[in-house]
């Protein structure tokens, strides 16, 4: 991803995919979108809505950075995201989902036993906020 960055420029735009429903998939687009956008501060403006079993949110941010992150429902998706910067745009298709899916949870065990994350908790409510504000379609 550091020479896809480079290779892009600033970020000025992401748009993230998922998958079936919006409260069970929508982590897998916000999460990795936001480790990208770590300068972008609070939400300025959010946009949600649902069509059928489908759900999008767009966000802007304080530094007019934007988010959008669409569950597709029943229509056959990767988890993926599209990323736009200032010089070029790249994609990212997440393949090993099974992988990830268990590392999350070991990470989460090893949590739990050193009594401490490896995420911040100011992350982990980003997160938590941009799911509820799709949830709000």
């Amino acid at each position: 991803m550091a020479q896809a960055k480079h290779k892009i420029g600033r970020i000025k735009m992401i748009h993230a995919f998922a998958p079936k429903d919006w409260d069970r998939y929508a982590v897998h687009g916000i999460d990795p979108a936001l480790e990208l956008l770590p300068e972008r501060g609070p939400v300025r403006k959010a946009q949600a809505w649902r069509s059928e079993d489908r759900a999008v949110l767009r966000v802007l941010f304080q530094n007019n950075q934007e988010l959008s992150v669409q569950t597709c429902g029943q229509s056959k998706s990767p988890i993926a995201l599209r990323i736009f910067g200032s010089d070029d745009w790249c994609d990212i298709i997440f393949t090993r989902t099974f992988q990830a899916f268990r590392n999350a949870l070991s990470e989460f065990v090893q949590s739990i036993q050193l009594g401490k994350t490896k995420t911040e908790i100011k992350d982990i409510l980003s997160v938590v906020e941009l799911i509820e504000l799709g949830r709000k379609a």
